[in-house]
C-alpha cells in the first residue's frame, strides 16, 4: 500500500508541474504577466515524500519538458530541483500545516529560486534565454546594473507571485489528503 501511494504521489507530482507549465502558458496570454507554475507538484511531493523525491520530481518534470515542449527547460532541471530539495527541508523543519511554515515556504523558494534561475540563465544562456522577461533584465541593465543582478532582480517579483500560487495549492492538495497521508507536512513532535 505503501508503494503505491508514493508512486501516486509522485505521478501526481510530475503531472501538477508538467500541467502547471501549459496553464501557465494559456495564463500568460490573457493577464501578459511571466508565471512557471511548473513546480507546485515538486513542492507538494517535497512535503509529502521528503526532500529527495521534491528534487527528484522537479528534476525529471523539467526534463520531460525539455523533451517534450522546450528544450530551455532542461538547464533549469536544477532549479525545480532544488525547489522540491527546499520545500521538503522546510517541511521536516516546520511542517506544513500552519500560516508560519506557508510563509517561509513562499520566501525562501522565492528567493532561492530567484538566484538558481539567475545563476542557471547567467552560465547557461548567457544571461538571456528568449523570454519575454528578458526584456525587463534589459530595462533593469539600461538602469545601471550588471546583468547577474539585473536578472535576480527581475526574477524575484515574478517567483514571489509564482511561488505563492503554487505553495498554496499545494497545501490546500495536502490538505485533501488523510492525516496519515501527509508525510513530512506533519511536523513530527
Amino acid at each position: 500500500m505503501k508503494n503505491r501511494f508514493f508512486l501516486f504521489v509522485f505521478i501526481a507530482g510530475l503531472v501538477l508541474n508538467i500541467s502547471g507549465y501549459f496553464i501557465s502558458d494559456i495564463i500568460k496570454i490573457y493577464i501578459k504577466h511571466p508565471l512557471f507554475l511548473d513546480s507546485t507538484g515538486s513542492i507538494f511531493t517535497g512535503v509529502i515524500l521528503g526532500p529527495f523525491m521534491g528534487a527528484v520530481t522537479g528534476f525529471v518534470s523539467n526534463l520531460i519538458l525539455g523533451v517534450i515542449h522546450n528544450p530551455v527547460n532542461i538547464p533549469f532541471s536544477i532549479v525545480n530541483a532544488i525547489i522540491g530539495l527546499t520545500a521538503g527541508l522546510i517541511a521536516k523543519r516546520y511542517g506544513f500545516a500552519g500560516i508560519k511554515s506557508i510563509l517561509i515556504s513562499i520566501i525562501l523558494l522565492s528567493v532561492i529560486t530567484s538566484l538558481t534561475g539567475a545563476i542557471v540563465a547567467f552560465f547557461v544562456f548567457g544571461g538571456i534565454t528568449g523570454a519575454k522577461l528578458d526584456l525587463n533584465i534589459i530595462t533593469i541593465m539600461n538602469a545601471g546594473y550588471k546583468l547577474f543582478t539585473s536578472s535576480f532582480i527581475v526574477r524575484l517579483p515574478v517567483n514571489l507571485i509564482d511561488k505563492s500560487i503554487s505553495v498554496l495549492i499545494a497545501f490546500f492538495l495536502m490538505r485533501q489528503l488523510k492525516p496519515d497521508n501527509r508525510g513530512y507536512a506533519v511536523k513530527a513532535q
